[in-house]
């Protein structure tokens, strides 16, 4: 949503009845009027609203539902890229508490005073160039506003080797997010391209969570652009191969879900996810059967422990 809320500065808001608001507040030069919003709507009911020109060569596009803010930071030439060191935005935030790291910044995990089960949340921030490469190689900092309370100031560091790569194509996204809602316990986009990407060069699927649930390849291989829907995937054998992390992402006897989207060519049961103890007989296992329809097994020794697609 975007509008004059509580802190009295134009921006995008996510609220919630008991008076919770994390709002992202809008550059001065919006608020001034000196660049004006083309608004359009997108997929689901999303609200697009686009700022063109808000930095020379730059442009900024958010992305907004009732559940996220989406922001987008368009570099368009490498002459904006070089001068791409930081981006600095103001969160407004009401009713919602947070705790801080030793270095005394922010913990991008935010939860309402008044009901302690709803969270907002923000995800890492990623890089991605018009040919589909992407980088988590931008730092977010959060710290507080010595002046305002209520005000956080968050700001973007991107790794400017990956960003003036030779490599990289023009216009690039710095893509920061806001999130009503628990943060995923581990994300695996599956898109690097390349091994030993993460977990300090030695993990080749990197948890976009910010858990460090980082996956070594067995057998699967990168497949080309040609074969994916966007940028790069993983491609499986279906029988051997597969991503394997270092050990369970959750614990088996929690409730969690599971999202995930494969390609399938059928051919037998191939499992899509699994998650346990290494023990026989105590995880989880989501997979596709002959019929390529989605099902899942528990073992027998989880107690009063079951599962449904």
């Amino acid at each position: 949503m975007f509008g004059n809320r509580k802190s009295g500065m134009a921006g995008f808001y996510l609220s919630d009845k008991n008076g919770v608001e994390m709002k992202l507040e809008v550059d001065k030069k919006i608020q001034n009027g000196e660049v004006m919003p083309v608004t359009s709507k997108g997929k689901d009911g999303e609200a697009i609203v686009t700022y063109k020109d808000i930095a020379k060569d730059t442009d900024l596009i958010y992305k907004t539902t009732t559940s996220q803010i989406k922001e987008e930071i368009i570099i368009n030439t490498k002459e904006a890229a070089e001068n791409a060191e930081s981006y600095t935005f103001n969160l407004n935030i009401q009713g919602l508490s947070y705790e801080k790291n030793d270095d005394n910044t922010v913990i991008p995990i935010f939860t309402s005073i008044k009901d302690t089960e709803t969270t907002y949340t923000i995800p890492p921030a990623f890089m991605i160039d018009s040919k589909g490469a992407k980088s988590y190689g931008v730092t977010t900092t959060i710290t507080e506003d010595e002046t305002n309370p209520n005000t956080l100031i968050i700001t973007l560091t991107p790794n400017m080797k990956w960003l003036l790569s030779t490599d990289r194509q023009f216009p690039i996204i710095i893509d920061p997010t806001l999130v009503k809602g628990d943060p995923p316990i581990a994300s695996w986009s599956m898109d690097e391209g390349y091994d030993n990407t993460c977990g300090g060069g030695t993990n080749d699927v990197c948890d976009k969570s910010g858990n460090s649930n980082d996956g070594t390849i067995t057998g699967a291989t990168w497949q080309s652009e040609s074969m994916c829907v966007s940028g790069k995937c993983l491609g499986f054998n279906g029988t051997s191969s597969g991503v394997l992390t270092t050990g369970p992402t959750t614990s088996i006897q929690n409730n969690f879900s599971v999202s995930a989207w494969v390609n399938t060519k059928g051919g037998g049961n191939q499992t899509i996810f699994g998650n346990g103890d290494g023990a026989a007989n105590r995880g989880l296992i989501i997979y596709l059967n002959l019929s390529s329809k989605t099902k899942c097994n528990t073992g027998d020794k989880i107690r009063h422990g079951k599962c449904s697609v």
